[in-house]
């Protein structure tokens, strides 16, 4: 006990010692000059960024603006199924036939293309060579089809649900239970608690396509999105190929995404957490704070000031342990997480060396 009590009485001091008031400028951000950004009729945002390195490769992204928050409560783990069923039939790339294109293209999924479903947003992102125009050119065919012509064909729904199903699986491990023993505590009175993107199983094991294609035609709306193109791409170019594939996505209207403020809390609170499989010990802290919205050169500077208290806390914790000054201390980190939209968590932990 008395080091444990030795190590958080270290991590209290050292997160004090980092914590310096800055003078904050009230200021607009100027907007990069290279930067394009813009709207279709339809609603649908874009933003261009040419940039030349790597050379010949532009990433391209297509944004959701909605995520696992706006599910309902029969709906939990519905958005992030609809993400996998882009991959599963679209109406000129039926079944697996979007994955066959992109790897007839040598694109490798993980590596080239990718999507992911967090409580906010739903992304698909795809890479790749600006020198095959017609791979280029038929990728953005196949974002039209995410965008609006997902077919959700029940043989293909029924395979997905295990292959979900085993994704979730993969992860009950002492670091998941971990992670779930600590949400209660820093998730408190957010919806986020309720609404982890992966979902609740049951409704993975149940849910119809009809279901699936319902929340997919709420939420898939030009107004509802943004596409983003960054790479060694004339930015005319890049435009053309927005205009070609998107502007004739249907102007319908999304549903509004709702809000939930967080409550704030300004008591401390502790929790213990065990696992007989996790083998390290450690002692962490978390600060919830209001999320700053960067828009002006004040945010800007208070956003920065966090990031460098966070590379500060790490340089510093390996400093010490290097040179053998904390010797019961093995290792530790700090990072700040988002945990709701208008929250984030600043964390520093330590863990202690052996079983100390």
């Amino acid at each position: 006990m008395e080091i444990i009590m030795r190590n958080l009485c270290f991590l209290l001091t050292l997160v004090a010692t980092l914590l310096l008031p800055g003078r904050l400028i009230a200021a607009a951000l100027p907007q990069d000059e290279k930067l394009i950004t813009g709207q279709l009729d339809n609603g649908l945002r874009y933003m261009i960024y040419p940039h030349a390195q790597p050379k010949d490769q532009v990433n391209l992204w297509l944004q959701i603006h909605t995520g696992s928050l706006q599910e309902e409560d029969n709906e939990r783990g519905v958005a992030h199924f609809v993400e996998h069923m882009m991959f599963n039939g679209t109406k000129t790339w039926p079944g697996n036939k979007v994955i066959e294109t992109f790897e007839s293209m040598g694109l490798r999924f993980g590596r080239d293309v990718n999507a992911y479903t967090s409580y906010d947003e739903t992304v698909y992102q795809v890479s790749l060579p600006t020198t095959q125009k017609q791979n280029l050119q038929q990728v953005m065919a196949i974002f039209s089809e995410w965008s609006n012509a997902a077919t959700f064909e029940k043989l293909e729904v029924d395979a997905e649900r295990g292959v979900i199903t085993e994704e979730w699986r993969a992860h009950q491990d002492a670091k998941w239970r971990t992670s779930q023993a600590r949400r209660p505590f820093l998730l408190a009175n957010t919806r986020n608690l309720d609404r982890e993107p992966i979902g609740l199983m049951d409704t993975v094991a149940t849910v119809t396509p009809a279901q699936l294609r319902q929340f997919y035609q709420r939420w898939y709306q030009p107004n509802n999105m943004t596409f983003i193109v960054v790479g060694d791409i004339d930015s005319k170019e890049a435009l053309a190929l927005i205009k070609d594939n998107l502007s004739k996505l249907p102007a319908n209207k999304a549903a509004e995404n709702r809000v939930w403020p967080t409550k704030a809390e300004n008591h401390l609170r502790f929790n213990i957490i065990n696992d007989k499989e996790n083998r390290v010990n450690g002692i962490a802290l978390y600060y919830r704070l209001p999320m700053v919205q960067v828009n002006d050169e004040q945010s800007f500077i208070e956003q920065a000031e966090w990031s460098m208290l966070v590379q500060l806390f790490n340089q510093r914790l390996q400093e010490r342990i290097q040179s053998g000054e904390l010797k019961t201390i093995s290792g530790g980190t700090a990072r700040s997480v988002k945990i709701a939209p208008d929250y984030q968590s600043l964390f520093f932990r330590v863990n202690a060396r052996g079983d100390n």
